[in-house]
């Protein structure tokens, strides 16, 4: 029991899934545009059309890197310790139709302190998760990045 306790609050701790070798990579559009990465996350990317999933290109743009990819998938995502950048996602779909979503980073540290904090709260010390829970603010070296990117066409 204590030894899931401990590999639970250990996953939790981890802001970044790193680079997956299956996942579409990002390039960088110039030197400086890779700096302050902090890791890469593994983001999904999924169009639905009608309640399914919709087969298509989709092209990944922000004002550091781009990416290309067919869905459904995975983009190696930079995730930044500083200056985060919106990423808009469009998608090319059949009939000439398009879809186009721009979404913001989350604070992927402040939501693996959650994760952390339910852990401790359930196995441990419900007091002290609570604790954890509520100062759970963004810091300075908190990692900004993305989970996912769902589009409704």
């Amino acid at each position: 029991f204590r030894l899931a306790a401990i590999l639970l609050l250990v996953s939790a701790c981890a802001t970044t899934s790193g680079p997956d070798q299956l996942a579409t990579d990002v390039t960088f559009l110039d030197d400086t545009s890779s700096q302050f990465v902090g890791g890469f996350q593994a983001a999904p990317v999924r169009v639905e059309k009608g309640g399914k999933s919709v087969p298509t290109r989709c092209d990944v743009v922000s004002d550091k890197f781009t990416a290309s990819l067919m869905t459904p998938g995975k983009v190696n995502i930079p995730a930044y310790i500083k200056d985060p950048v919106d990423v808009t996602v469009t998608c090319a779909l059949e009939g000439g139709e398009e879809v186009s979503e721009t979404f913001r980073p989350i604070n992927l540290s402040k939501r693996a302190r959650g994760k952390s904090s339910l852990g401790v709260g359930i196995l441990l010390c419900p007091v002290c998760g609570i604790g954890m829970a509520v100062g759970n603010r963004d810091r300075k070296d908190d990692v900004f990045g993305f989970s996912k990117f769902e589009l409704k066409a």
